[in-house]
């Protein structure tokens, strides 16, 4: 008996609404780090950025930390969503990108919610 080899199943990009979701998705969770971040270093103190560039912008102001991180996010989920109707790897890294933020975004979440911000305006 004879075997045939596997065919490779050709790439079916994802609808583009699929790819608009999960791109807005993502932008929301950076955006809603970016604050959460602000708020958290307000209340603990600014050692708590990990990221050294992340943490120098931090130090030059707020307004700085906010449009790196939300612009550097939005260039990059704009290249990956458009690769995403070409790319495997690109909606994989889309999507990959979007879980880690929702676990950020879950972790922030709750840590805003047990320590309360006492004196934060």
């Amino acid at each position: 008996m004879r075997e045939t080899p596997m065919l490779r199943k050709p790439w079916t990009p994802p609808r583009v609404r699929l790819i608009l979701l999960v791109s807005f998705l993502l932008l929301a969770a950076n955006v809603f780090d970016t604050f959460a971040t602000l708020a958290i270093t307000r209340i603990v103190g600014i050692s708590e950025e990990l990221n050294p560039l992340m943490y120098a912008l931090l130090a030059a102001g707020p307004g700085w930390f906010a449009a790196v991180k939300i612009g550097h996010m939005l260039c990059m989920t704009a290249l990956l969503a458009w690769q995403s109707n070409h790319r495997r790897l690109a909606w994989i890294g889309l999507c990959a990108v979007t879980v880690i933020y929702a676990i950020l975004v879950t972790y922030q979440a709750t840590l805003l919610l047990l320590v309360p911000p006492s004196g934060f305006h």
